[in-house]
């Protein structure tokens, strides 16, 4: 059950498994529009992780029908990040959501109360959709709640631009990298827990990761790897 609320007391009621997780949503847009760094989204992480217990499932969101007919469409609010920050939503924590047109890049505002069309026909992100949630549906990964994988912060070289981090099971674990700025970058992994042998989900090449690698992402790039858990 989903509640159209964002406070942990509703999961306390019993009642309700989900809501929305809208602070998220807030730190996305700002980043996207340079008006924060992207290590905003982990100060959003640590106090949610703090307010809400490990079995509330936390909706992931870049648009719903409030946001776009009010503030704007993905397109208007993340501009040419709105692909990035689809991925995001799918392999952070949570569960994620795709609202109505999004999979034909539906860039207008529908009018709130009043019958409104969607441009059905052409449907440009159609792949893009359908890559993410077979990777939502075959990964226990992206489980929600405590039943997903666990999730580890990866820092780069350039945390301000660069949000990298793991989702690690006992037997597999996701590399996900992300360029959430409209410049290329050029980052230093830090650490090794990401070290290993993977495969990229979009492209489908093999990669392996190995410490102090240096990676380079075009302007609001995306990676997401998938290999076996290597225990360090």
């Amino acid at each position: 059950m989903l509640a159209e609320d964002e406070s942990p007391r509703i999961h306390d009621t019993g009642y309700f498994d989900a809501t929305y997780s809208w602070e998220l949503y807030h730190a996305m847009n700002a980043v996207a529009q340079g008006k924060k760094p992207a290590t905003a989204i982990d100060s959003v992480y640590a106090a949610e992780v703090k307010k809400f217990a490990g079995d509330a499932y936390r909706m992931r969101f870049t648009s719903n029908h409030d946001e776009n007919s009010w503030n704007g469409t993905e397109f208007e609010r993340l501009g040419e990040g709105a692909r990035t920050f689809a991925v995001l939503s799918f392999t952070f924590p949570g569960i994620p959501l795709i609202y109505s047109g999004q999979e034909s890049a539906m860039n207008r505002r529908l009018r709130f109360f009043d019958k409104d069309t969607i441009p059905w026909g052409n449907y440009p992100l159609e792949p893009f959709y359908k890559k993410l949630t077979e990777l939502k549906s075959m990964n226990n990964l992206l489980d929600a709640g405590n039943a997903g994988g666990k999730f580890i912060k990866v820092p780069t070289s350039g945390d301000q631009f660069v949000y990298a981090f793991l989702r690690q099971t006992a037997q597999k674990q996701m590399f996900v990298v992300l360029n959430l700025s409209g410049q290329s970058q050029t980052v230093v992994l830090k650490g090794s827990d990401f070290a290993g042998d993977y495969k990229e989900t979009f492209t489908g090449s093999n990669h392996t990761f190995t410490k102090g690698e240096k990676l380079m992402l075009g302007a609001w790039g995306y990676q997401v790897y998938i290999g076996d858990y290597q225990k360090k």
